[in-house]
C-alpha cells in the first residue's frame, strides 16, 4: 500500500469520524478531529502525482463524505443563528396597542422576556 492510498483510508475514517461528531454535536471531537484531517490533506497535497490506479471509488468517497459533512456544518451554523435570533428577540421589549372601553387607543408596555437556562 502506498503512502497516498494510506493516507487517503486515513481521510476517509476521519471524515466519517467528523460526520459522527456532527451528528452528536460532539464540539470536543470536532476541535480535535480539525488539525488531524488539515495536517493530512496538506500531507496529500505534498506528494505529487495522480492517486494510485484503483482509488477513484475511494477518492469518490471522501469527496462525497466531504460535500455531506459541509452540509452537516452549515446547518449547525443555521441553527446556531436561528437560535441567536430568537434569543434576540426574547430580550426586546414588545408594544402592544388595544383599545379602552372608551374606544381610546391604549399601548401596552410588556417587560423583556426573561430566558431560563436548564440543564
Amino acid at each position: 500500500m502506498s503512502a497516498i492510498e494510506r493516507d487517503l483510508r486515513k481521510l476517509a475514517r476521519l471524515l466519517d469520524e467528523e460526520r459522527a461528531a456532527l451528528r452528536n454535536s460532539d464540539m470536543n471531537r470536532i476541535g480535535q478531529l480539525g488539525p488531524r484531517k488539515l495536517a493530512l490533506v496538506e500531507r496529500l497535497e505534498a506528494q505529487a502525482g495522480d492517486p494510485p490506479p484503483g482509488m477513484a471509488r475511494l477518492s469518490e468517497r471522501i469527496a462525497q463524505g466531504a460535500r455531506r459533512n459541509q452540509q452537516l456544518i452549515a446547518s449547525a451554523l443555521e441553527g446556531v443563528r436561528d437560535a441567536q435570533e430568537l434569543i434576540a428577540r426574547a430580550r426586546v421589549p414588545r408594544r402592544h396597542e388595544t383599545y379602552s372601553r372608551d374606544g381610546l387607543r391604549q399601548k401596552i408596555d410588556s417587560a423583556p422576556g426573561q430566558l431560563e437556562r436548564r440543564a
